[in-house]
């Protein structure tokens, strides 16, 4: 069990060479730096995340490391984070994933030996492209580490907070009543305009729920967008 822990344990275990204690006063994930709020060190002091091994950092807890003064400011360096394996994150790249099978791996500094087993389940969204940064936790199972509370980072971690945003905003319910709402209106300017048309389709289809063509994320049981969106108007066929 003890040989089994051992690259957490090793991410977070103290090191007499370590010259300083601080607190991490601010860090972005998404950017990957922030600063180090130290009294020895009589400043704030840089915290890159390259200097992490691999780890992840939150306000409020506690890092050994040593420092270096660059051109600009005193930056940290060989930073060990003091916070029990349970509760640390790391960063990470999602190696692969097969959005068929509903798995894959990630790949981090923090776990050199072996890459981490990540299920779509612990995904936003459930899909993660190869390549895309992660910020995660693991936990240990019986056939190694598994990535849990995994965050997409980086461009794709912002289109999953916007759709987010849009469906927290909106809700499904909202969005479909004033899809209907609009194909009715138009329905008002006349069957014999294009626009007297698209009405028909809208708010006529739209009541009677038959199905129509819809892109593949969107067909029931292939994503969150399935069911509900899968009903629309004969009419837009």
């Amino acid at each position: 069990q003890a040989a089994q822990t051992q690259p957490l344990e090793a991410a977070t275990a103290l090191s007499s060479k370590m010259a300083m204690t601080g607190t991490v006063k601010f860090f972005n994930p998404n950017k990957g730096w922030g600063f180090i709020e130290c009294a020895a060190a009589g400043t704030d002091v840089f915290l890159y995340k390259g200097d992490l091994k691999g780890m992840c950092v939150e306000p409020g807890q506690t890092v050994q490391f040593n420092t270096i003064q660059n051109e600009k400011e005193t930056q940290a360096q060989d930073v060990t984070v003091v916070v029990a394996p349970h509760e640390a994150s790391y960063f990470g790249e999602i190696k692969s994933f097969n959005p068929m099978k509903g798995y894959g791996f990630i790949s981090s500094p923090a776990f050199p030996e072996q890459d981490v087993f990540l299920l779509k389940t612990d995904l936003p969204g459930q899909h993660g492209p190869s390549g895309t940064p992660v910020k995660f936790k693991v936990v240990l199972e019986a056939k190694g580490y598994a990535a849990k509370e995994v965050m997409l980072l980086g461009e794709a971690g912002k289109q999953v907070q916007m759709m987010n945003q849009m469906m927290g905003a909106w809700g499904m319910g909202p969005m479909m009543n004033m899809m209907g709402g609009m194909g009715k209106g138009m329905g008002k300017m006349g069957k014999g305009s294009p626009m007297g048309q698209m009405g028909q389709m809208g708010g006529k289809g739209m009541s009677k729920g038959n199905m129509v063509w819809q892109p593949q994320f969107m067909k029931k049981g292939m994503g969150p967008m399935g069911g509900p969106m899968a009903l629309m108007g004969k009419g837009m066929m």
